[in-house]
């Protein structure tokens, strides 16, 4: 409300008001902080606001629609998102499939991105299409999204290649210069090869980094295990001490 505080100089409308019986979309709902979503869940359940500056509380009509990665039962048990919330907003449930999950739709997504960035004279080539094809994702259709983002704004001429998507995105030089890794794609497909990435990536996860104790999670002896990772791309240069695995996409990114 005008005077609620230093610069409210008029009065505004917020979300839930602006609706007018229309949809409110909560992106990410899975971060909302606890006493957020105590504020919400008041709202939800009595259709009502009280605006900032104001003792009066007013009658609104809306509906929502959540968007969230988090798994939200794991959330609940973890005491970081209200349950009493989650079955307020959970009327109906849609998921996504992960971008790993539906290699498919990468060539149509790439297309749609280069129309995006207002390059539609661009092409790509099947074998850069094959290169992100191989890759995991773990950060989604929105790290696709930054990657091609990336490469058109650099691009020098009309036609995308391999190397360019790789000079954008590191991670994905160890797949372009590994000929197994390729023969591998070839022969069984990039859904066998991105499951297989994320097996090995989550026993070394378990393991802490510790290469002998994630051979001995998954069964293999170290040398098998070693040579995996080396077949998936997932080795990215021999040291004195000790071997190094692949950096995480943040680090690659300079996130972390």
């Amino acid at each position: 409300m005008k005077g609620a505080f230093t610069g409210a100089d008029r009065d505004k409308i917020g979300a839930f008001e602006a609706a007018g019986g229309g949809f409110v979309f909560l992106d990410e709902i899975g971060e909302m902080p606890l006493n957020h979503q105590t504020k919400l869940l008041r709202v939800i359940q009595e259709r009502k606001i009280q605006k900032v500056g104001s003792h009066e509380e007013k009658e609104i009509s809306f509906r929502t629609i959540s968007a969230t990665h988090v798994n939200i039962e794991e959330a609940i048990s973890k005491k970081s998102f209200r349950e009493d919330l989650f079955y307020r907003i959970a009327k109906a449930k849609i998921r996504i499939p992960s971008l790993r999950e539906r290699l498919e739709d990468i060539p149509a997504l790439v297309h749609h991105f280069i129309a995006k960035n207002g390059k539609k004279k661009i092409s790509v080539t099947n074998d850069a299409i094959d290169l992100l094809k191989s890759y995991h994702w773990p950060r989604n259709v929105r790290q696709l999204q930054s990657l091609i983002e990336t490469v058109c704004n650099g691009l020098d001429g009309n036609i995308i290649r391999e190397k360019d998507f790789c000079q954008a995105m590191p991670a994905l030089a160890t797949i372009y210069g590994n000929k197994t890794t390729k023969l591998l794609v070839k022969r069984f497909g990039t859904s066998v090869i991105s499951q297989e990435k994320e097996r090995f990536e989550k026993a070394l996860f378990e393991a802490n980094g510790n290469r002998e104790l994630a051979a001995e999670k998954m069964g293999l002896s170290r040398a098998t295990f070693f040579r995996r990772l080396k077949e998936l791309g997932m080795v990215k240069e021999r040291v004195k001490n000790p071997i190094v695995i692949q950096r995480t996409f943040d680090q690659i990114m300079g996130t972390v």
